[in-house]
């Protein structure tokens, strides 16, 4: 007597491709952000690209794991010596699909993936704020230097972000001796209505010492703005420190026009 086997058939639950996309996706927000922050990218539209395609990613992953995984399948092996089942005649009427339905696997992949351009947009925000690194407009019409004794100062950019405004800076030593600049209550921007914005120094990037012969750029983050029709200011170094008589005492960048906010 021959026993008939017929191999039966089952779906698999997308529980396993939705976990995989949705690894996957996070995976990628969080590299992508934290690839930004390292190569010091600036602007929204990047990081609202990275979420973007991170998701799509997620959503293509869990359609393609879904394909896969729903596909129709063997039974499971048989131990050894032990005889296959035998042949029953399939049930009638509709069977209860298992697992979950692509459409609502689909839906919630969607929703997890608008929180997650949210919580990208919360982290941009977050970090712009702790480190200063936010996008910004320059409004210098041109470059202000100063030559005092030796010490040259240039203003080379004037930008105002969401929270500060950023001033690229770069000091040259004429001078046979080195030149300090401090950041400690020592730098200060000043409009020319007398507004005055206070320096930020963790979230600057200052180097205070100059050689003689060298030029040294740095950045300079002051907390908040000018006020609104404010064209011109000057950045104001309270004491300058040298090892020597060379060099002078203090030093003001005046004449930084500005242009008008848009």
């Amino acid at each position: 007597m021959t026993t008939q086997v017929v191999a039966g058939r089952r779906r698999t639950s997308l529980a396993l491709p939705i976990t995989l996309g949705l690894v996957t996706g996070l995976v990628a927000i969080v590299g992508n952000a934290l690839a930004m922050v390292v190569a010091n990218w600036t602007g929204w539209l990047w990081w609202l690209v990275g979420a973007v395609v991170a998701l799509v990613v997620s959503v293509v992953q869990a359609i393609v794991g879904s394909h896969v995984e729903a596909r129709w399948t063997g039974p499971a092996a048989q131990p050894p010596g032990q005889a296959p089942p035998a042949w029953q005649p399939p049930r009638q009427g509709k069977q209860r699909a298992r697992g979950t339905p692509v459409s609502i696997a689909l839906l919630i992949l969607l929703v997890l993936g608008l929180v997650g351009v949210l919580l990208t947009f919360g982290a941009r925000y977050v970090i712009g704020y702790a480190t200063g690194d936010e996008p910004g407009v320059d409004r210098l019409v041109a470059p202000a230097t100063v030559n005092a004794e030796g010490l040259e100062v240039t203003v080379r950019t004037f930008e105002e972000t969401r929270h500060f405004t950023r001033l690229s800076v770069r000091v040259t030593n004429h001078t046979t001796l080195t030149q300090r600049i401090s950041e400690y209550e020592n730098l200060t921007l000043v409009g020319g209505d007398g507004t005055a914005l206070e320096l930020s120094m963790l979230r600057s990037d200052w180097t205070e010492d100059t050689n003689p012969g060298v030029s040294v750029s740095g950045t300079l983050l002051f907390k908040g703005h000018l006020p609104d029709g404010v064209r011109r200011a000057q950045l104001q170094i309270a004491t300058v420190f040298a090892l020597g008589l060379e060099g002078p005492d203090r030093l003001t960048v005046a004449g930084i026009e500005l242009r008008r906010r848009t």
